[in-house]
Formats: C-alpha cells, structure tokens, sequence
C-alpha cells in the first residue's frame, strides 16, 4: 500500500476532478483561488473548466500486482 497526495478539483458545472499532485502543486492552487486568480484546466474532454475550489488529501493506493516471496 502507498500513500500519494491527490488534489480534488471542485469544477464550475458541478463537476469533481481527481488528480495526483505534489505539495508545491497544491499550495500554487489554493494561493491562486485564494487570490481570486482564474484558475481553470484541461480536462479529458478537451474542454477548459474553471476550478472553484480545490482540497488536497492523502490516499492510499492498494498495489494489486503483488509478488509472492521466493
């Protein structure tokens, strides 16, 4: 099991978006929002969406490719 830090997205539309971040990535964001600076990204949809709120949590991924011992 690891722990990666993810940065979850509160987009204009009501939309969420997950992703894996670093803490220099999640400290440019909420500066940003709490300066009021647009702040918007590229999403897999190829539209740009404006991101109004953002949160950074821990998650643990499970690895699901475990070798047994030899």
């Amino acid at each position: 099991m690891t722990l990666t830090l993810i940065m979850v997205l509160h987009l204009a539309g009501g939309q969420l978006a997950e992703q894996p971040a670093s803490i220099m990535e999640c400290q440019i964001v909420y500066e940003a929002l709490s300066k009021g600076q647009l702040v918007e990204i590229d999403a897999d949809d190829g539209r740009r969406y404006r991101v109004l709120e953002a949160e950074c949590r821990m998650s643990e991924i499970t690895d699901e490719c475990e070798t047994e011992g030899a």
